[in-house]
């Protein structure tokens, strides 16, 4: 009888729906994200128009309250609005009972996506500041070589642009298709090189 009234009395708890991805957000939420923040003034800075954009708030007023607890707990840096996810821990949960506990857990896989973001752009953006300082050197260049420092920094120009769901886990441009390993009968005559 006990467990029946401790059933009732948290009947969702126990019957939703439960998203088999529950520790990321979707693709097309970071896609939809990573799309809005390559527009907005500052790329690296989470405002209520980001926890809009990931659905973690229904309007902009509570998006501003959500902003608001999360740098009083320092998870959100109130000068750069950029994540810092090494302070969230278990007392969130209490610090913010103005967002519910999936929105708290989407919020966190938020902040950590982003990070994730802003460290990959930053490696990209001081690639891109090392070719343009190598492009500006004073001397003379081969044709060949200029030509081949103004391709990589058009490559490196792209790589920022691409979207979350282009990428593998390592942040490199998915190339499509898989490779096709060499039959046995390839492999002993010699297409793919000896075995």
């Amino acid at each position: 009888m006990a467990t029946f009234l401790r059933r009732l009395s948290n009947p969702f708890e126990n019957w939703q729906y439960k998203s088999p991805r529950i520790n990321d957000l979707l693709p097309q939420t970071k896609d939809h994200i990573f799309s809005w923040q390559l527009d907005a003034p500052d790329f690296s800075r989470i405002d209520q128009d980001t926890i809009l954009r990931a659905g973690i708030s229904p309007n902009k007023t509570y998006a501003a309250k959500i902003i608001s607890s999360a740098q009083k707990l320092g998870i959100i840096d109130a000068a750069t609005g950029r994540p810092e996810t090494s302070k969230i821990d278990r007392s969130m949960v209490k610090a913010m009972p103005n967002i519910s506990v999936q929105k708290q857990r989407e919020l966190v896989m938020l902040l950590f996506f982003w990070e994730e973001e802003i460290t990959r752009w930053r490696l990209l953006e001081g690639e891109e500041a090392e070719i343009r300082g190598r492009l500006e050197e004073e001397g003379e260049w081969r044709e060949g070589a200029r030509m081949e420092l103004e391709h990589a920094l058009r490559v490196v120009r792209a790589k920022k642009r691409v979207l979350p769901s282009l990428r593998d886990q390592s942040g490199r441009v998915f190339q499509g298709g898989e490779e096709r390993l060499p039959s046995y009968a390839e492999a002993r005559a010699g297409r793919y090189g000896s075995v």
